[in-house]
Formats: structure tokens, sequence, C-alpha cells
């Protein structure tokens, strides 16, 4: 479990694949309307690499007591999608 930061975190459904597994965001921090930053991951089944690269990001942007870091999810908003191919990832 992730620790307690006071940070904005959503987990919403963002659509389906073709086969009808669930394609999940992950949202932290910044607000509305203000700037973003978006990440992909996960969009070629067999680059298992990228799932975790996008998880160590989150982790850090999460948990890093860096003051800078802290900032940067106060004033921005970072949408992270892991796994945009979930089909793939299952018949990998």
């Amino acid at each position: 479990m992730p620790k307690k930061t006071g940070r904005c975190i959503q987990v919403p459904n963002i659509g389906e694949s073709v086969q009808g597994n669930p394609i999940r965001a992950i949202i932290i921090g910044g607000s509305d309307g203000g700037p973003a930053v978006y990440n992909q991951c996960g969009i070629h089944a067999r680059e298992w690499i990228t799932h975790s690269t996008c998880m160590y990001m989150i982790v850090e942007l999460l948990e890093s007591p860096d003051p800078l870091i802290r900032r940067l999810v106060d004033e921005i908003r970072f949408v992270f999608v892991p796994n945009g191919n979930p089909d793939g990832y299952l018949w990998s």
C-alpha cells in the first residue's frame, strides 16, 4: 500500500480493450485545466519493462521526499496508463 502523501490519486477506467478488458489510468496531483504530463506504457505486449518503468515513476512521484518532486506533483497533473494493451499482456 502506498504511503499517504496527501496527493490526489485517481484510478479511473478509461475504456475497454478489443477483448473487453478494462484499461485504467492513474492520475496523480495537479488540478483540472492545469498543465499535465501523459505517460502510456505497455503498448507492445512483450515489452514488459515499460510496465515496470511506469510503476517506478508512479512510486517516485508518490513517495519521494525531494521538495522539487513534491512541488512538481502539486503543480502538474501526471496521468499514467500503465497497461495500454491489456489483451496482449494477458496473452504474453
